[in-house]
């Protein structure tokens, strides 16, 4: 099944532009509250399958203190390439908040 070249040029299949848009629209209708991974995880639509190993507990180093976040998701780090969602690193945490529409 072919792509649009847009889904070309962002580097996205079906499957993963459906994860965006599901997303992107959880988090355009709580525009005032920013999520976590593992919170979005659990209440944005998403198949089970895609959910499974994209939550990891952050292991702590041998100094005690827990190494940056970074983004495991698929679909969210798209969608804060492409500037829709935005990613702050909050204590250790990092959360998801709407920035934009999504144009795809």
């Amino acid at each position: 099944m072919p792509i649009t070249r847009k889904q070309f040029e962002i580097g996205v299949d079906d499957v993963l532009l459906e994860q965006m848009r599901d997303t992107h629209d959880f988090l355009a209708q709580r525009k005032g509250e920013a999520f976590t991974q593992e919170e979005l995880n659990k209440l944005a639509p998403a198949p089970p399958a895609t959910l499974v190993g994209l939550i990891q507990e952050l292991p702590i180093t041998m100094t005690g203190v827990r190494p940056a976040p970074s983004v495991r998701s698929p679909a969210l780090q798209k969608l804060v390439e492409l500037g829709a969602v935005e990613a702050r690193g909050i204590n250790s945490t990092l959360y998801f908040a709407y920035r934009s529409d999504l144009e795809i």
